[in-house]
């Protein structure tokens, strides 16, 4: 096996760098290629029976030009329609919302005569799921699988000069995944035109064969199509700009090369440049530079194809872990699902920054897919921001899972190497992207000996396919089956060992296969919930308190482990390439306590109070949640406390301190009320009411202070933390009085005036003194006006079953939040006023540009 895995890559992302980083913002025109949105206006309308909604039956040739479509609501893609709800009862895992059924969408447009002898495509970002294409009543084709991006060609059956009609069905199956699905076209799509002699789908890879400080050689792998309908020769070329703003000057030329393409056929070229000085793609600078393609026939350059790439090197060792550039890097990584919050799975430029942003707050650097292909926007964000990335393929081989009936390994034996390779295509060339995942947990992988074959098989058919499309990075496979992997011989089907949860085989393993580097791919499990604190502070598996989780991140999953324990592996094991805890952001569905009720004889407690309370709600024979516990930030992208436990591991020459619980406990005046801090500090002193509760050292594999005994009384509970005897942060929690007024916060207040923008509005109840209340659940009603809208309402709860899409939120713990949109071509103000029964009204102002 490999000792080293040694990586030097430079990566591209397969668009027009005029649309990079801008979502359905982007239109890219220039004489030889247009790539253009393609989200406005289509018709929607949803069919099909599903749970507490009565929608009609699936009429029969939606599909054909000539149906009436006048009375279909308009909407601009992209769309998740499960998130506006209702909510309903009994589909838990699945976030409580009508995924399930049918929806249609239908488009009208046109294409100028001055078209004709171009070829015309429509590329889906993703489809959710089983999509099926018409254009003009004729089928083109789709994808079952709702995380793929695929294209269709439009050409033969457009009418130039006149209308055209495209017709999308989407099919949610009855529990197509194990968590929230959400539905519809929930990414962008793009109209694509070109010149019949054009450089293919996803058909740029760019790879840097040596680099050094002082240069870097650059190859660009060049897939040119012809579909003229006759012979050609073409001449590919490219120039390399650094991808700033400004830069006009090329940095790099290659030399010309000149390509034989049979009439209807495909033609490959390679081409080499050295960029002198590069600037390293890295998580602290996540330099990027472009490459600009063009391809000329007869004299005339017909295509020009821009990628944007980084220059950078990794390395996986066995012995010294992941090193990025030449330095030692832990991956400190989050896993992500693909919901964002109250907009469920619909992709947000604005949302998804939003979201990352906090991760990086915290001090992630690294971000997992779990479990499918990441969305393009953000891994394009990813490279922007500086993540690197462990990118994932499925949930699921040939054996489904119990609480997915209707899962991939329904298409897995027809879809997996088509879905496999275009994920590779698609994403090969993001310098954020450094190893790939062939699965997430699979039935196959955990078989007792003498069965375990298949699954060993898949896994080595699925790795030929990798090295294939992409011998620059490693594999991996995120793994909870022990022993059972180690029986199958599960490393021979991958680069580097996974290891979901189960730190304490890191070393065991590493004394088996010494030569194999180790990753944690899914890891840890400690569940919270944000403002939510329970006594007696006792350290167990999942103890839900009213349908909530303790957030003094004490308790979790049967199958996981404290977020304490594992920081102490990975110190322990400095070769063990990093880990990916589950999950950064709450999401829906697959909530946190399900498998702990459902199996009451799974944990005893350690108090009789505990177990009692544990027995009766073990009794209870449906969970009704929508969310799980999982997240460091809540469905608002709010802190919970473990937020601050994590950035005080991966940040620690970040001065910083964080005290809980909060201090607002009438009726526990005098109880032991437990303190931990989290800090990155080696000492801390706490303080109520300024009297010295002792001041506490940390010891070597200690990642909190505790205070067991402190008692509670009302005033001012602080910490300071100290490092190297000298002061290095402090923090503090004051009891609040009686809520009085609101107060509003935008993630921003300058939006672009495009109607996708959004501002994430945290709205919180503060008392006369400005405290805030953390108790508070006061009803706070919102109203906008001016250049944008109301998009959504959340409050991070669980429990909470409120309409999303609404215009009121009750508060969580003194919390709540509301989404404005912008609306397209409007500039001006924008107007939010917040109101609460007995409360002082709250005014923001943004501004829509």
């Amino acid at each position: 096996m490999h000792t080293r895995i040694l990586i030097s890559l430079a990566a591209i992302l397969l668009f027009s760098s005029s649309v990079a980083f801008a979502g359905a913002k982007a239109h890219e025109q220039t004489s030889v290629r247009e790539r253009a949105s393609f989200n406005e206006g289509w018709k929607f309308m949803r069919t099909g029976k599903m749970p507490d909604l009565s929608i009609q039956a699936e009429p029969a040739n939606l599909e054909a030009v000539g149906t009436d479509d006048s009375d279909w609501e308009t909407i601009n893609l992209p769309h998740d329609y499960a998130v506006r709800g209702p909510f309903h009862r009994g589909e838990s895992r699945w976030g409580n919302l009508p995924y399930e059924g049918v929806a249609w969408y239908r488009k009208s447009f046109k294409v100028t005569k001055a078209d004709k002898g171009k070829r015309l495509f429509i590329d889906f970002d993703g489809a959710m799921s089983n999509a099926k294409v018409w254009l003009n009543g004729q089928y083109l084709g789709g994808r079952p699988y709702g995380y793929a991006s695929f294209r269709l060609e439009l050409t033969d059956h457009l009418k130039f000069g006149q209308k055209n009609i495209i017709a999308v069905r989407t099919e949610n199956l009855y529990r197509p995944t194990r968590w929230y699905p959400g539905g519809g076209i929930n990414r962008n799509v793009w109209l694509v035109k070109t010149a019949p002699v054009h450089v293919g789908h996803w058909g740029t890879q760019i790879t840097t064969p040596e680099v050094t400080d002082k240069k870097a050689s650059v190859s660009v792998k060049v897939t040119v199509d012809n579909q003229s309908g006759k012979a050609q020769t073409a001449e590919v070329a490219t120039k390399i700009f650094e991808a700033a703003k400004g830069n006009k000057k090329a940095v790099a030329v290659s030399a010309p090369k000149k390509i034989k393409l049979s009439k209807s056929g495909s033609g490959k070229v390679e081409l080499t440049a050295t960029i002198k000085n590069p600037k390293r793609w890295d998580i602290a600078t996540p330099n990027l530079y472009k490459a600009v393609t063009t391809v000329t026939v007869g004299g005339e350059v017909v295509d020009s194809y821009t990628t944007t790439f980084g220059v950078r090197t990794i390395d996986f060792t066995a012995d010294g872990g992941f090193f990025l550039n030449g330095k030692a890097t832990k991956m400190k990584g989050m896993c992500i699902h693909d919901d964002f919050g109250a907009l469920g799975i619909e992709e947000n430029e604005t949302a998804i920054r939003y979201f990352l942003g906090k991760m990086k707050e915290m001090g992630a650097n690294a971000i997992r897919t779990a479990h499918k292909p990441g969305s393009p926007i953000m891994l394009d964000l990813c490279d922007e921001m500086g993540f690197v990335v462990l990118e994932e393929n499925f949930d699921e081989w040939r054996a489904g899972k119990k609480n997915s009936p209707n899962g991939y390994h329904k298409i897995f034996d027809e879809w997996a190497e088509i879905d496999t390779r275009d994920m590779i295509r698609r994403d090969r060339n993001h310098p954020s992207i450094v190893i790939w995942s062939s699965g997430n947990e699979m039935v196959e992988l955990g078989k007792a000996e003498g069965d375990y074959m298949p699954g060993n098989e898949i896994g080595k058919w699925l790795l030929k396919i990798f090295k294939e499309e992409d011998p620059t990075r490693p594999l991996t496979n995120a793994n909870n089956n022990y022993p059972g992997a180690l029986k199958n011989k599960m490393w021979e089907t991958l680069d580097v060992m996974g290891f979901n949860y189960k730190p304490e085989f890191y070393s065991e393993f590493h004394e088996m296969h010494p030569d194999i580097p180790i990753l944690g791919t899914e890891n840890i499990g400690t569940f919270s919930s944000r403002g939510e604190y329970f006594f007696p502070v006792t350290w167990e598996t999942i103890v839900p308190t009213n349908w909530q989780v303790s957030s003094y991140a004490n308790q979790w999953a049967p199958w996981g482990c404290i977020v304490d324990y594992e920081f102490e592996e990975q110190d322990k094991n400095p070769n063990v390439c990093g880990f990916f805890f589950w999950t950064g952001i709450d999401y829906r569905g697959e909530p946190g306590a399900d498998p702990v009720l459902k199996n009451p004889k799974s944990h005893k407690f350690t108090t009789p109070e505990l177990q009692a309370e544990y027995d009766a709600m073990a009794d209870k024979t449906k969970i009704e949640l929508h969310a799980g516990f999982n997240g460091v930030v809540d469905l608002c992208g709010f802190e919970k406390d473990m937020f601050y436990l994590f950035q005080a591991w991966c940040l620690p020459d970040k001065p910083m301190a964080h005290v809980l619980p909060h201090w607002n406990w009438s009726g526990r005046e005098g109880e032991v009320t437990p303190v931990h801090v989290f800090t990155s500090g080696d000492e801390a002193e706490v303080f109520i009411n300024g009297k010295s509760q002792g001041r506490k050292k940390r010891g070597k594999y200690d990642y909190r202070l505790v205070w067991e005994d402190t008692k509670y009384q009302p005033g001012e509970l602080k910490v300071v933390a100290y490092k190297n005897g000298k002061k290095w942060a402090e923090d503090s929690r004051r009891t609040a009085g009686k809520p009085a007024s609101i107060e509003l916060t935008p993630h921003k207040t300058e939006l672009t005036a495009d109607g996708y923008d959004l501002s994430f509005v945290k709205v919180a109840i503060l008392d006369k003194d400005g405290n805030l209340c953390p108790r508070a659940s006061n009803m706070v009603k919102f109203k906008v006006s001016g250049a944008g809208k109301i998009q959504a309402v959340e409050n991070g709860d669980s429990n909470c079953f409120e309409p999303i899409q609404g215009k009121q939120r009750s508060a969580f713990n003194g919390l709540c939040q509301v989404i404005v949109r912008t609306k397209k071509g409007e500039s001006g103000p924008i107007t939010v006023t917040a109101t609460a029964d007995g409360l002082t009204t709250a005014v923001a102002k943004l501004q829509a540009e």
